[in-house]
């Protein structure tokens, strides 16, 4: 059953909830007050100028979107759920002995009778309370099923008033309780099927969107992974399952859109980007870190909440395979290290989330070709926050990062890589000097015949952009710029000098500095 708000006044429902659950005067009176000031304003833009109203007073209730909205609505049901549990209907848990007449998660209730009759009292204890608060019941996405002696029973459909009827389900069709398809129980593979599905769609939709590299990685964690995230520990997912079909496919799919270069490292795809990285999201880290938070609440909890205790009671009868903390547990020790110990729980759920991203970094450090790059910057002691900045930055086109991070993975086709990863060519030294192997570095920084001309003009396009950026600043007039060896602002104070040779008491090898700015009032070098 699902709750439909019907925008009615309900001020003093809040308040008459809070009372009779027994929260405490602070919160109650905290309540009055903020509800006493809730008010907005408009605003109209218009190409002259903007028009605002007057404080506009709420007066029909909380709208959905408030923050406060989804606390006091659970509010709201702990008492619905007080009311169901003194029918005593339901049904009891047989290692625990506890009595299950429903289950509520937000607007969605689903309700456990043993006959026709429990089923009534409920449906009616329920209409009760939605009539009090003001909240229709939304019929229409409500169904009704029954099992007798583990076979699905076609009866009536179930009455609740006049011209008003919640729908027996059909042979075949299944409901959906938190997004999960069920009928005599989860259907894992149809829900699989669909969540891939739903997946690969809300993928495709933001490969054609046009934004930047990092936008797009930001935009598939939060509209993409979260399918699949809720899912875990209710579909029997397996992470092979996860890395060898979903995992695959975000890659070819990435691929196909230019977003990866195909022979690039896919490993360098995932977590954080200002460790040189892409920054998505990987499944199958996503599902064990998930596994191992769920599994970590059961074993906390497990004493002050019963129907904890009815899941771990569950677990124990389950084999390795099927059972959350037992699957944890093994995630934990293939993650650990050899001695470390951790002070607290705390500490031992934040090392073990950190080692999901440790270990994928090794993975694309330890690869012969594809880990050169990240073993050369850990070699010459170069900080990895600076040269990976233009990741973090992620301005660059999506085919442009791409190419950039294939160049570092050695992985384009250089004479090198076609020789010695292919073997299609039997030369792999440079088509241009013959003397070095082909490869990305000797390319792009240590041809001897492009020394003097290429490597210059590129270097000089970098310190341009300064230059350009400077003049701009000190009031020179910038369009159409060409570096001078000499340019002065306006009003004589201050002298840009570019790749001027500078005078010194001794020898110094490296004496022409690319841009040099002088204060001619102070008579000093600013820098």
């Amino acid at each position: 059953m699902a709750w439909i708000d019907c925008q009615k006044a309900f001020d003093s429902w809040i308040i008459k909830s809070l009372e009779l659950i027994g929260i405490n005067n602070k919160v109650i009176t905290f309540t009055k007050k903020v509800m006493s000031y809730w008010r907005t304003h408009m605003r109209l833009h218009t190409e002259n100028q903007v028009i605002e109203t007057e404080d506009i007073k709420i007066q029909c209730g909380i709208f959905q979107g408030d923050s406060l909205s989804p606390l006091l609505f659970c509010i709201w049901l702990i008492l619905l759920t007080e009311q169901v549990n003194r029918l005593n209907t339901g049904y009891k848990e047989h290692i625990t002995k506890t009595k299950m007449s429903h289950l509520l998660y937000m607007d969605d209730l689903k309700l456990i009778a043993k006959s026709e009759e429990e089923l009534q009292k409920q449906i009616q204890t329920v209409k009760t309370f939605s009539d009090d608060i003001h909240k229709e019941s939304g019929l229409e996405k409500c169904a009704k099923i029954v099992f007798k002696r583990g076979k699905l029973v076609h009866l009536q459909n179930l009455v609740i008033e006049i011209n008003r009827e919640i729908q027996e389900l059909e042979q075949g069709k299944t409901y959906k309780y938190i997004g999960i398809e069920e009928s005599k129980g989860i259907q894992h593979q149809q829900m699989k099927e669909r969540l891939k599905q739903e997946y690969s769609r809300r993928l495709r939709m933001i490969m054609k969107l046009d934004l930047n590299a990092r936008n797009k990685i930001t935009a598939v964690a939060a509209l993409a992974v979260p399918i699949f995230r809720h899912s875990f520990c209710i579909i029997n997912w397996r992470s092979e399952e996860i890395k060898k079909k979903i995992d695959r496919k975000t890659g070819k799919m990435l691929t196909m859109y230019k977003m990866h270069h195909p022979k690039s490292d896919i490993d360098r795809l995932y977590v954080k980007r200002k460790e040189g990285r892409r920054g998505l999201v990987q499944i199958e880290v996503a599902y064990k870190a998930e596994i191992i938070n769920i599994a970590d609440y059961l074993n906390t909890n497990y004493k002050e909440d019963q129907f904890v205790n009815i899941i771990k009671s569950h677990e124990s009868t389950q084999p390795n395979m099927n059972s959350i903390i037992k699957t944890a547990a093994k995630i934990k020790e293939e993650l650990s290290q050899p001695n470390e110990k951790s002070d607290t729980k705390q500490d031992e759920i934040q090392h073990t989330k950190a080692r999901l991203g440790v270990s994928l970094k090794k993975e694309w450090k330890n690869k012969v070709m594809h880990g050169q790059y990240i073993r050369n910057t850990d070699r010459q002691l170069i900080s990895e926050e600076d040269i990976f900045i233009w990741l973090s930055k992620g301005d660059l086109k999506a085919e442009t990062e791409s190419e950039i991070v294939a160049a570092q993975d050695q992985a384009l086709q250089t004479k090198y890589y076609m020789a010695n990863i292919l073997n299609r060519e039997r030369d792999s030294k440079c088509r241009l000097c013959q003397q070095f192997y082909d490869i990305i570095d000797h390319i792009i920084s240590a041809r001897p015949i492009m020394v003097k001309e290429q490597y210059i003009k590129r270097h000089d396009k970098v310190c341009a952009q300064l230059h350009f950026n400077i003049c701009k600043e000190t009031g020179v007039h910038w369009y159409e710029h060409v570096p001078k060896s000499v340019e002065t602002s306006q009003g004589g104070k201050i002298t840009i000098l570019w790749n001027q040779q500078v005078q010194t008491d001794r020898i110094i090898p490296n004496n022409k500095p690319d841009i040099k700015i002088r204060d001619n009032e102070k008579g000093n070098n600013v820098c």
